[in-house]
């Protein structure tokens, strides 16, 4: 059976685990809503690769930077007061978003896990209705700059992708698969 009419009809009888939520919704009236901004690709997507040392997992979604959000400060010991959801550049680069509410100092700084966490949210594709997208093609490159939609404090980057697999009793079907090194897609062959 071709791969779009098995797709057809496990969306049909519900077997893809398909999220109505996150395509073809209308824009709710009286608050809410969906902002456009724009990111950049921090991290792309990885295949699982059981054999490496260490090996190492999928990465099935985007992490960004929000291009059009406000430059965070920079951390500061002489700060005071950081609040949970306080966000700051560390010296490093990244930012950095407060965990727990703590007073300032160098025990405390954004090198520690147990106050900061890396600030880069996960990046899914609007209206593609799948949360891994690992089996689509175009993938983007980190570095690349996208527009993306907050909808429900989730963000969907504005693209179109192609679900390229289909797994089937444990089965990979295929017929293109995005090969990362060359940042292409490319036939497969079995």
């Amino acid at each position: 059976m071709p791969v779009m009419e098995r797709l057809v009809r496990d969306y049909m009888a519900g077997r893809l685990g398909f999220r109505p939520d996150l395509i073809g919704r209308r824009k709710p009236t009286g608050g809410g809503g969906e902002s456009k901004r724009y990111a950049t690709v921090t991290r792309s997507l990885r295949r699982p690769d059981p054999t490496a040392t260490p090996p190492t997992e999928a990465w099935s979604c985007y992490k960004i930077k929000l291009a059009s959000e406000a430059a965070f400060a920079a951390w500061s010991v002489s700060h005071g007061l950081y609040e949970s959801g306080d966000k700051a550049i560390w010296t490093d680069g990244l930012d950095y978003i407060c965990l727990t509410d703590h007073t300032a100092s160098e025990a405390k700084s954004p090198a520690n896990p147990s106050y900061w966490s890396v600030y880069s949210p996960d990046a899914y594709i609007l209206g593609y209705p799948y949360t891994d997208l690992i089996g689509t093609v175009p993938w983007f490159e980190v570095g690349a700059d996208v527009e993306v939609v907050v909808r429900d404090s989730i963000y969907y980057i504005h693209g179109t992708v192609s679900r390229c697999e289909e797994i089937d009793d444990d089965e990979l079907f295929t017929s293109i698969q995005w090969n990362e090194e060359e940042k292409r897609a490319m036939a497969v062959y079995r």
